[in-house]
């Protein structure tokens, strides 16, 4: 058995990556693991489109950010991204695919298992550019423009979509420690079983992994990048914790 790990397909952005991952898969016994954001917006119909286009595969994945917006019609039925995220485990399920995030159990694939999550951010990745805890709730170091992120004022330079499209019950940073929280409980259940383990997540571990530009307003952005958090377990297990694999960041290198 081979595995074959990837991230960042953004669901139809490019219909290349699909069809070369159709061709991977036909070559024996391919099991594939999406390190996040298989959706470019987030629909489910293009989540079951992608499933049914790799249905041949065994796949196994981590929701990114982008698959947890919500529609404005999620959003106006009063939606949380969770609710969205049992949505797509189901619907994985449909299709024989596995989403880490909602296993309860590690996944062992004979000697090894996997255990993941989105991870998510608690903007310490931008501490230090001289913006507050408010400006990273806005999703924008540009002041003034807030309301633009709906269309009623002319467009805002940049923004984080997450601030418009992911509704959560909790906070950021609480995110980040409760999916922390649940993968320590899986490696841990790991260990007991023998088994190595491959952690498998959508947001960067490390705070040296992302590149600064220098610019404030453009780092800015890089709160949204990941959290120490989840470098730190992967740290704190690293006698069995082999290796760990994650994207978002879209660096090749």
């Amino acid at each position: 058995m081979r595995l074959l790990f990837v991230s960042d397909i953004h669901y139809p952005a490019d219909h290349r990556v699909t069809f070369k991952l159709r061709e991977a898969v036909r070559d024996g016994d391919v099991v594939v693991v999406i390190a996040g954001d298989v959706t470019a917006s987030g629909y489910l119909h293009h989540l079951e489109r992608f499933l049914r286009l790799l249905s041949r595969a065994r796949m196994v994945l981590v929701v990114g950010n982008h698959d947890l917006w919500l529609s404005r019609k999620m959003i106006r039925r009063g939606y949380t991204s969770l609710d969205k995220l049992r949505r797509i485990s189901e619907l994985c399920r449909k299709y024989g695919a596995r989403v880490l995030d909602t296993e309860r159990e590690p996944l062992d694939l004979g000697g090894v298992a996997l255990v993941g999550s989105v991870g998510w951010y608690d903007y310490s990745y931008a501490e230090g550019l001289g913006f507050s805890r408010r400006d990273f709730n806005r999703g924008t170091p540009y002041r003034g423009c807030e309301k633009s992120l709906y269309g009623r004022l002319p467009p805002c330079p940049a923004w984080h979509n997450d601030k418009v499209y992911v509704k959560l019950p909790f906070s950021d940073e609480d995110y980040v420690r409760r999916n922390v929280a649940e993968m320590e409980r899986k490696i841990l259940a790991a260990e007991r079983l023998g088994l190595d383990v491959y952690l498998v997540l959508h947001h960067v571990p490390r705070r040296e992994l992302v590149k600064y530009t220098g610019d404030p307003l453009e780092d800015f952005f890089k709160a949204y990048d990941g959290s120490p958090l989840l470098g730190e377990l992967a740290e704190k297990y690293r006698r069995i914790v082999k290796a760990v694999f994650y994207g978002h960041v879209h660096d090749p290198s």
